[in-house]
């Protein structure tokens, strides 16, 4: 079935009168044609409400924004039923009987299948699931998420299969609003937002309700390799069985099994949706020890991510952006301004020809100097945050040292200026720090383990460097 409805994707910019726009997955110039402009600048108008898609050539034009990235279908859950989709829904567990009760009463169906992970109190687990009218598969070994979830696919028939884990919150009408996207046949997974359900334990239940490591934030999106959201957490999603082709998770996984499902999935042509409007709550640790290692352990799929997909962990700088962060560092502003000043020439010489060819060039040289700079600063915060310390160290008795310091934390107090609104924005700041470094740590004792310390260096992109080349191009139907 065509989408019917559309809205913008946040984060694009038009030049021309709306008939070139910087935006999409991945991220690049576009020239609309007379159809496609038309309603690019009705979804800018409407904003997240959205617009129908009235006529064929709409629909159309709106199927290719979508394909780019421009927009994204928007859904309201009131299509079809959830038993015209034929789904069902899976919760993996290992005990946790509360929390499953808690669940199952906020779903409020029955027919639900649980699969216990090799319980150690299984009656516990059996008396909730009789009581709600559910099923009980048990594993005698536990196998873990991914194991559990296969076992999940292997006893249901349904077209589709809802997961969702045992320390969530849902509602009734779950997962309605995510089941409409699969009238797109190219959709294979869509996931819900999940948010912290909020305890009022402290600052850390706050940073959690703010920044919890699960929550995709606000936007609808396409997740895909390169794109601003890389990946979805497992933990409330609906797959398209056929998708699969047999497969399923990867068993031998612990961690990541959900990444690396969306990136098999995405290599074999499938598309995979993020919808914010389906909501979902998560019980978050709220115990600072637990945290950190829970912090610890997401890091730790970075060496099995390493062995599988060779080299896309590794940041990627490029030469100019370190140039003049260099030049920053080491007080010579005059030359890290020459330096921009050159990439900006160099954006807008490709681009001279076209209307507004001067705001292209600045607006994608702004944002380019913007990510790169980000991306550093939270490497320094992460990645190599022995070397970060070591720096904030030294501003004490350096200037250099100072300059530095102050190029790692500009990000961080810009985000505390742009949320100055929250009494607690300076303690959300200082646990960001953390939770940076307490992944990164995980990630590189992981990629130690793994033998693969190679992935913790970055790799530079030199001017020399042969690239593929680039043009604006043009989406849309002809007229």
């Amino acid at each position: 079935m065509p989408v019917q409805f559309l809205r913008i994707t946040h984060d694009v910019n038009f030049f021309d009168h709306g008939r070139i726009v910087l935006g999409g997955t991945p991220r690049r110039l576009v020239r609309l044609n007379a159809p496609a402009a038309r309603l690019m600048h009705k979804l800018l108008l409407a904003g997240s409400a959205g617009v129908a898609l009235d006529t064929d050539l709409e629909r159309s034009v709106g199927r290719t924004l979508i394909d780019r990235g421009l927009a994204q279908p928007v859904v309201f859950g009131h299509g079809k039923s959830e038993q015209d989709w034929e789904a069902e829904v899976v919760i993996p567990t290992r005990d946790r009987a509360d929390k499953v009760d808690r669940l199952l009463t906020s779903m409020a169906r029955p027919d639900v299948l649980v699969i216990d992970d090799a319980s150690y109190n299984a009656e516990a687990l059996i008396d909730v699931v009789t009581r709600a009218h559910g099923r009980l598969v048990r594993h005698d070994i536990n196998t873990g998420p991914a194991g559990a979830r296969n076992t999940g696919l292997r006893h249901t028939t349904a077209p589709f299969i809802a997961f969702i884990d045992s320390d969530c919150i849902a509602s009734p009408t779950w997962p309605q609003e995510l089941l409409e996207h699969f009238d797109d046949p190219n959709v294979a997974l869509v996931a819900s937002r999940i948010v912290n359900r909020g305890q009022g334990h402290g600052l850390l239940d706050a940073y959690e309700t703010r920044h919890g490591a699960l929550d995709g934030g606000f936007d609808p999106t396409t997740v895909e390799p390169g794109a601003l959201l890389e990946s979805v957490p497992s933990a409330a999603i609906v797959i398209r069985r056929s998708a699969l082709d047999g497969q399923g998770f990867d068993e031998n996984l612990r961690i990541g099994e959900d990444l690396d499902l969306i990136w098999r999935l995405v290599q074999s042509g499938w598309v995979i949706r993020y919808e914010p409007n389906s909501v979902v709550h998560h019980e978050s640790l709220t115990h600072f020890s637990g945290w950190l290692r829970r912090r610890f352990e997401y890091g730790t799929f970075a060496g099995p991510f390493e062995e599988r997909y060779p080299g896309k962990r590794s940041p990627v700088f490029e030469w100019w952006a370190l140039t003049a962060a260099f030049f920053v560092v080491f007080g010579h502003p005059a030359l890290a301004a020459s330096v921009g000043v050159t990439r900006l020439i160099q954006r807008w010489w490709p681009l001279r020809a076209l209307p507004d060819s001067e705001r292209f060039a600045l607006t994608i040289t702004r944002q380019e100097f913007a990510s790169q700079w980000r991306y550093l600063a939270l490497s320094l915060r992460s990645e190599w945050w022995p070397a970060g310390a070591l720096i904030l160290l030294s501003s004490r008795n350096s200037q250099t040292g100072r300059r530095a310091s102050a190029f790692i934390l500009a990000p961080v107090a810009w985000d505390l200026v742009s949320r100055r609104q929250h009494a607690s924005t300076v303690s959300d700041a200082l646990l960001s720090i953390l939770d940076d470094a307490a992944t990164a740590t995980g990630a590189a004792v992981s990629l130690v383990r793994s033998k693969k310390t190679l992935a913790l260096l970055p790799r530079v992109r030199l001017p020399w460097k042969k690239r593929a080349k680039r043009s604006i191009r043009q989406y849309g139907n002809r007229e």
